[in-house]
């Protein structure tokens, strides 16, 4: 498994690269993979943001290109967007040809980590559950601003665990820790927008059924690599049980101190 791979099915709360190639199958019923487009468009408008001088977002991790599209659609915004998943790409390249919006959208696989040179001057910048793909949040803070251009702000969706410790949860830390290495980043909150488990359950649980019944699916297709599904169906449980019970999700809005972003001071 390469550094690339192992990023993706991380990101993907799986464990074995070898899942990689049968992930667009597995997750064909969902378009979203991360926070809701509707949302995001409902705070940048909150804060007089949707519709920026230069409409420039930059969707780093973007799946299958969902808020890419709408923010190309519904905004006209020029958005660029990055996935280390090709299948991903391929069905967003493809939407958004369907939907008219291929002109405005340049969707390209590459690996966020390092493949970001030149990529600045951004009204927008948005990374949404792929968590802190840097090493920190603090790391991932700084790599995002090195992006804006003046007047740019950050979308970030991710999850976090009250001020206690919680042995299961993994990867996600206590909001307030969280809170600090966005400030250690030079980054201030604008908002934020928390999910309780209870909002979005149902939908976990629809997300749930939909992944086994595509794994049973590709067991009858792959019969050699049903340990391979049936791995990622416990992974999956597990994250939505820690989702469910342990962790809340939420969409953070995010400035640079300053006002102005690296990139912009020469």
């Amino acid at each position: 498994m390469d550094d690339l791979e192992k990023s993706v099915i991380d990101s993907l709360d799986g464990q074995d690269a070898a899942l990689l190639p049968f992930i667009p199958y597995l997750l064909q019923d969902f378009w979203e993979l991360g926070s809701s487009g509707a949302d995001i468009l409902a705070m940048l408008g909150k804060h007089g943001l949707d519709h920026p001088p230069g409409k420039r977002a930059l969707d780093l991790g973007c799946g299958k290109g969902a808020v890419a599209i709408m923010l190309a659609a519904s905004r006209g915004f020029r958005v660029t967007g990055i996935d280390g998943l090709p299948g991903f790409i391929e069905i967003a390249r493809k939407r958004a040809g369907e939907i008219g919006v291929d002109r405005l959208c340049s969707l390209r696989v590459g690996d966020i980590r390092s493949g970001l040179a030149g990529e600045e001057g951004y009204d927008l910048v948005l990374l949404n559950g792929v968590g802190p793909i840097w090493g920190s949040y603090r790391e991932t803070g700084l790599a995002l601003k090195r992006c804006l251009g003046p007047g740019g702000r950050i979308v970030l969706e991710d999850a976090f665990v009250g001020d206690w410790h919680v042995e299961e949860s993994g990867r996600y830390i206590a909001y307030s820790d969280i809170i600090k290495q966005f400030q250690a980043a030079g980054l201030s909150l604008v908002d934020e927008q928390v999910l309780e488990p209870g909002e979005i359950g149902a939908t976990w649980d629809e997300a749930l059924d939909s992944i086994r019944r595509r794994a049973e699916e590709s067991k009858r297709l792959h019969p050699e690599c049903s340990d391979l599904f049936d791995a990622y169906v416990a992974s999956q449980e597990r994250e939505t049980r820690v989702l469910r019970e342990q962790v809340k999700c939420v969409l953070w809005l995010l400035r640079p101190e300053d006002g102005v972003s690296p990139s912009s001071n020469g």
